[in-house]
């Protein structure tokens, strides 16, 4: 039974992603937004396991670094571990040094992140060295949305209606911008976007004359002044945690600026079930041969910080079980990795607590890796996973819940269409 269930858990979420591709006009495609065709100019994800260097995975380069006590910590979004940024309103920031020319005197910018603020108002991107920053993105004092960007005679200044950004709750913010002299055809006021729902904006402060020069740098969650949460005006010291940062040289809507292989779905809220709902297929009773899986090569014991493709192909292999959440093998043991290794463990009864140092939990040695060889060997007791109710019901409110993402991105799919 669980074998049917896991295939129609796949299905739905290929039926979703496919019902998405489908609708969508070819402008919108994610081949316009990957590294390599220069529209995605910076992101940081933060998933290095220590250090204060954040890596730039859009490979230009863009490297960032944390100080004065930013920090990268777990937490739990959508239900699955992940390191995050935290910052603690005082004097945390990331620098983030400008390598690459392509993130340099942008003529169109887009700035999307995940943030959990704890408190209001904060910086959650500035680029520029004085008080005529480029460009600035955050959130006021009234929990509105702002971006301001610097011209000679008078800066411009936009604002979202107050509360826009809940507290304490995971947002996907977005703001799409072009940075060009006011007086320009080409100028327009930038769009917010929360959740990818466009939030219009308002007490606009209109810009003259010419744009400020750039800076060699950016920052996150705090600038170059190191200003606290005490301080009045656009910037204050932010509050709470940051993930998932990207900034795109064009100027783009949500549906072009959402990779769908590195960002999560956004969750429907009171959505109706159809009066007709979609065939779903009766779950055979009786019991089926486990399906063939990857089977890894793994030679050594892997942990915390190991990386290869013996590490690739066990991400594999924990995808195949089901027990790897993240969308991506990347051939790096991090904590998502451990927490699935985790997972096998207890379920194929081998250790269920402790930490990877003092029983083995979270850690890929002899005896994980004896289990996951007679697993793939044939032996479908050792691969198959534990048949009870519970598991059942919490796979089938998935299905469910993948059902209702579908409705959810057709909606916003047919609101596009409209504008």
């Amino acid at each position: 039974m669980y074998n049917n269930i896991v295939t129609m858990r796949y299905f739905f979420t290929l039926f979703a992603f496919s019902a998405l591709f489908v609708a969508l006009p070819f402008s919108t495609s994610k081949a316009q937004i990957l590294p390599d065709d220069g529209a995605l100019v910076g992101f940081w994800q933060f998933n290095e396991p220590s250090g204060k260097l954040i890596e730039d995975l859009s490979f230009n380069g863009n490297q960032g670094t944390f100080e004065n006590g930013a920090t990268r910590h777990i937490e739990f979004r959508k239900n699955i571990s992940d390191l995050v940024a935290y910052f603690d309103g005082v004097d945390d920031r990331i620098a983030i040094d400008l390598i690459s020319s392509s993130i340099q005197n942008l003529s169109e910018v887009t700035i999307q992140a995940w943030i959990y603020p704890t408190q209001y108002a904060g910086i959650i991107m500035r680029a520029g060295n004085s008080n005529l920053d480029r460009y600035s993105f955050g959130i006021n004092e009234q929990g509105g949305l702002y971006f301001r960007s610097g011209f000679k005679e008078q800066i411009g200044a936009w604002y979202t209606e107050p509360a826009t950004v809940p507290l304490n709750t995971w947002s996907k913010v977005t703001v799409s911008a072009a940075l060009v002299n006011s007086d320009s055809v080409s100028f327009r006021n930038p769009k917010f976007y929360v959740d990818d729902i466009e939030i219009p904006a308002t007490n606009t402060l209109a810009p003259r004359g010419s744009l400020v020069g750039d800076s060699p740098y950016i920052y996150l969650g705090n600038n170059q002044d190191l200003i606290n949460r005490a301080e009045s005006g656009f910037d204050s010291a932010y509050e709470g945690s940051m993930d998932d940062i990207r900034i795109y040289n064009k100027a783009l809507l949500p549906v072009e600026s959402d990779d769908p292989g590195s960002s999560e779905p956004p969750t429907p809220t009171e959505v109706t079930v159809p009066d007709t709902p979609l065939p779903i297929s009766p779950i055979a009773q009786t019991p089926e041969p486990t399906p063939s899986m990857p089977c890894p090569a793994l030679s050594r014991n892997l942990e915390l910080g190991s990386s290869g493709e013996d590490v690739r192909s066990l991400q594999a292999y924990l995808t195949s079980t089901g027990d790897y959440a993240y969308k991506a093998t990347t051939g790096y043991f991090g904590f998502l990795t451990q927490a699935a290794v985790q997972r096998f463990q207890a379920e194929q009864g081998i250790v269920s607590a402790g930490s990877p140092d003092t029983t083995g939990y979270g850690l890929v040695g002899p005896k994980t890796r004896a289990k996951i060889a007679k697993a793939c060997g044939g032996n479908s007791s050792a691969a198959a996973r534990p048949d009870t109710p519970a598991l059942q019901a919490s796979l089938m409110q998935q299905i469910q819940e993948l059902l209702s993402v579908v409705e959810s991105l057709q909606a916003k799919i047919a609101a596009l269409r409209q504008r």
